[in-house]
């Protein structure tokens, strides 16, 4: 039996330098895959103040203000089927 997982992988982009980080949800349900956009635009557009500071670059200097979270610069989904064999 063929077995269908979603995930969605998101790449934070971060102020005043090239760092970015991803990060990969797993186990997302197929509808939610539609919405995908639109749910990055809103992040964005209302990015919570305390994820500007939990969300760093690994050449975060918050002296400089260098590394905080500006947001999401890029995402996508992908479904991978696969088939388990069986060996018994």
């Amino acid at each position: 039996m063929a077995t269908t997982e979603n995930s969605v992988i998101l790449t934070m982009g971060y102020k005043d330098t090239n760092f970015t980080r991803k990060y990969q949800l797993n186990n997302v349900d197929a509808s939610a895959l539609v919405d995908v956009k639109a749910k990055v635009m809103e992040y964005n557009a209302n990015l919570p103040e305390q994820d500007k500071n939990i969300f760093i670059s690994d050449d975060y200097d918050p002296i400089a203000g260098k590394g905080t979270l500006t947001g999401i610069v890029a995402a996508s989904y992908k479904t991978v089927t696969y088939e388990r064999i069986n060996l018994n």
